[in-house]
């Protein structure tokens, strides 16, 4: 979900198993070597130089030796007007590769508007407001195609439409190829944040998707389309909080692990800007049921552990916050990235 505040990306190596003995650490004082803003870089002239800055909401995956990495078209201090004057391609859902995951060229933005059939679906639902932006893209290959999964909303509402649009190359150009599942206000789901995957023992296809309006759902897509199995399906309830108001669920990301033969589904909890964390399940297919460390259904409104990530601070700095995550890898090494906003820090009694 898009906000247009200050942000980055996060880079956390969870070892999923170690062969070395851990030893003693002694902490040492070393200077900060990034800089806790970008306000030196953040007017639009500098683009190119953004790095992972203005990233919200991030997709990524390796193809070949580069990895790329998609997200929500916000940027701070956004400014149209001046991007216009000095000829900037400013478009909807930023484009970003890397040969290391730490250092990243902005490739540009995959699209020039946001597709007329997704606006008129969600402006005509929502009272003529939303569809401002694309927000949550997700990417995954299907032989020699790249499938490039989005979604257009109006904030605060489960007015929405996740679409889907294909190219031969991870930088485009991209052609659409129309809706995956749209809602609205008596849908009990919201089409927003897709996440998908394929099952490698039965070669389905299964997009997981949703936000705290009505929890989070799967559906199967077909293989040959990328669209759902069954037109108009929405799918079933895989996670949902019980006072959904208060206790936020969104942000779904699964990814598979074939040693393990597990999927893990990575879901986003609480208020965005506040105590917003990260949570998982697991299961033995990819429709579920996922189950948390204690072998609770993510579905059944339970508090589900462990938490991954979780807002923090350290003394004499206003802290972080962390928002989507996305996970990249499913062997001995998972990367996960999240993007992060500073200036959250903690109430303390």
């Amino acid at each position: 979900m898009q906000t247009r505040n200050s942000f980055g990306v996060i880079l956390l190596l969870v070892w999923v198993c170690s062969c070395t003995k851990p030893g003693i650490y002694a902490p040492v004082s070393l200077p900060n070597p990034w800089q806790d803003n970008y306000l030196s870089v953040s007017g639009m002239e500098n683009y190119r130089s953004w790095g992972t800055y203005n990233v919200h909401d991030p997709a990524c995956k390796k193809f070949g030796d580069t990895y790329y990495m998609y997200s929500t078209d916000a940027i701070f201090a956004e400014n149209k007007e001046v991007a216009k004057q000095k000829n900037i391609p400013l478009g909807y859902i930023q484009v970003r590769k890397s040969k290391d995951l730490v250092n990243w060229d902005l490739v540009g933005w995959a699209f020039p508007e946001i597709p007329a059939e997704a606006v008129n679906w969600v402006r005509t639902h929502a009272e003529g407001q939303g569809a401002t932006n694309i927000w949550a893209p997700y990417i995954i290959k299907h032989n020699d195609v790249y499938r490039l999964y989005y979604c257009v909303s109006a904030f605060g509402k489960k007015t929405s439409y996740i679409g889907l649009a294909e190219s031969a190359s991870p930088e485009g150009p991209w052609i659409q190829k129309g809706c995956v599942v749209k809602t609205d206000e008596q849908t009990p789901m919201n089409a927003i944040d897709p996440s998908v995957i394929e099952d490698p023992q039965t070669g389905r296809w299964w997009m997981h998707y949703g936000s705290y309006f009505g929890g989070l759902f799967c559906v199967e897509l077909n293989p040959a389309t990328g669209l759902t199995q069954q037109k108009n399906d929405y799918g079933h309830l895989i996670a949902r909080r019980a006072n959904y108001k208060k206790d936020n669920l969104e942000a779904p990301e699964i990814i598979y692990n074939p040693e393990l033969k597990k999927y893990f589904l990575f879901v986003s909890y609480d208020p965005l800007m506040t105590t917003y964390n990260v949570r998982v399940g697991r299961a033995d297919k990819p429709e579920g049921p996922f189950l948390d460390y204690a072998g609770h259904d993510l579905k059944d409104t339970t508090n589900n552990f462990p938490i991954l990530t979780a807002p923090y601070a350290f003394e004499g700095h206003p802290g972080w916050q962390v928002r989507h995550t996305v996970v990249c890898g499913a062997r001995k090494t998972v990367a996960i990235i999240c993007s992060t906003k500073v200036g959250y820090r903690p109430k303390t009694s």
